[in-house]
């Protein structure tokens, strides 16, 4: 089995690792919010800090090929001021589980998220950057954020964004393939059933490349539960996440089609909120 066939599982587990399968969803720290995840805005308040710890298997099965993948990654999220927060993923580890046994590093990624509005509806600007220490691949991230609070107890997390891929590096002919712009509105619906625990449902539009989206539309499908440690503010929160990343899709892979379960992933996400300005 060549390296090729693992690149689906590899690339889904190094997402996962790197933010929710909505894109958009900044959590809120133990500080100046209450404990119910529908009730926290879109940017980390002032002088708090989020520590994250993440942990996907992916699964890539159709056609003959088989790819499994196990990533490990760990970040931290800051809010300078109520509006703005800076962070990222600074140790993503991969363990390629089939075909092979390696151990691969990805590249470590840094954002920063402004919030525009606030109140019932929120928006933002947000941008992330990816950096090809490991890969040959510079991926910027850009876009809106949206969070529409619906009631006390639900909200939905949209929004637009613009992934650009670059390749700094060639391939075995010696050509450097051209930079792809893809297109993605993610929707995601989360409501608190009691006030530390939620539920949600993920899912959304992708043009996976702007140039061919004839061939590379797809609408993911995601589950998730969630169970906020604290009192009346959180200490933590602890969430499993399924996603179908190609659920439905307009690929020409005869063997994608919809609804495509062959490409999948289980995430396990812990973060922690320290108010470290006392």
């Amino acid at each position: 089995m060549t390296r090729l066939t693992a690149l689906p599982a590899l690339a889904l587990v190094l997402g996962a690792l790197v933010l929710s399968p909505s894109g958009v969803r900044a959590q809120a720290p133990a500080a100046d919010l209450p404990l119910p995840y529908a009730q926290r805005p879109l940017t980390l308040p002032k002088m708090n800090l989020r520590v994250d710890v993440n942990l996907a298997v992916a699964t890539a099965s159709w056609g003959g090929i088989s790819a499994t993948s196990m990533g490990l990654g760990t970040g931290v999220g800051f809010g300078i001021t109520d509006d703005i927060e800076v962070g990222g993923i600074v140790l993503p580890l991969v363990f390629e589980i089939e075909p092979g046994n390696d151990v691969l590093f990805g590249d470590p990624t840094i954002y920063g998220s402004f919030r525009l509005l606030s109140g019932n509806f929120e928006l933002g600007a947000y941008v992330r950057l990816s950096v090809p220490v490991n890969t040959d691949v510079l991926e910027i991230n850009g876009g809106v954020p949206m969070l529409i609070r619906l009631s006390d107890s639900t909200r939905l997390d949209t929004g637009i964004f613009f992934p650009v891929s670059v390749f700094t590096g060639s391939d075995i002919l010696g050509v450097s393939p051209d930079p792809t712009v893809a297109l993605h509105l993610p929707l995601a619906f989360t409501v608190n059933i009691m006030d530390p625990l939620f539920v949600g449902l993920a899912t959304g539009f992708q043009i996976g490349d702007l140039a061919n989206a004839g061939d590379t539309i797809s609408v993911p499908l995601g589950f998730n539960v969630g169970y906020s440690i604290g009192s009346e503010r959180p200490i933590a929160d602890l969430r499993l996440e399924l996603l179908f990343p190609h659920f439905l899709n307009t690929s020409s892979n005869v063997d994608w089609d919809s609804p495509f379960a062959g490409i999948w992933s289980i995430t396990f996400r812990a973060n922690v909120y320290i108010d470290v300005g006392g």
